[in-house]
């Protein structure tokens, strides 16, 4: 998904720039190989309070403890997704997807979330 998107010239996915990682993405998906924890590590999150409402935003890049992330929202679902050579820190460790580890996914509100008042200013924006 990240790769696909970095190299898409959809205007959805304008913000996603692998550069220097793009090579090593394209080479984990033609080895069939996730690489290493560290490697592309993934989150996921899941917002409550959505009340049925499905939200798809463009993907954003976020820095997280200055790590480097790209965020993919799928309709009430976050994935994380560390673009860094650096590991991913502090607690944020055990909520890694990796074989063998328990799924664990981190619920966040939406009514307070940041995303929520981005969504309420666009969709302000919109209907002027």
């Amino acid at each position: 998904m990240l790769w696909r998107a970095s190299i898409s010239s959809l205007k959805f996915y304008e913000n996603v720039k692998l550069n220097v990682f793009e090579d090593i993405a394209k080479d984990h998906i033609k080895s069939n190989n996730p690489g290493m924890k560290d490697d592309f590590s993934v989150m996921l999150a899941y917002f409550d309070e959505l009340d049925g409402r499905r939200i798809i935003p463009n993907p954003q890049h976020a820095r997280i403890e200055n790590v480097n992330y790209y965020i993919f929202y799928l309709s009430g679902f976050v994935v994380y997704i560390k673009v860094d050579k650096r590991q991913t820190r502090g607690c944020q460790r055990k909520f890694l997807l990796s074989q063998g580890s328990e799924l664990a996914i981190v619920s966040r509100p939406f009514n307070s979330s940041h995303e929520r008042m981005l969504l309420s200013r666009l969709i302000k924006t919109i209907k002027r």
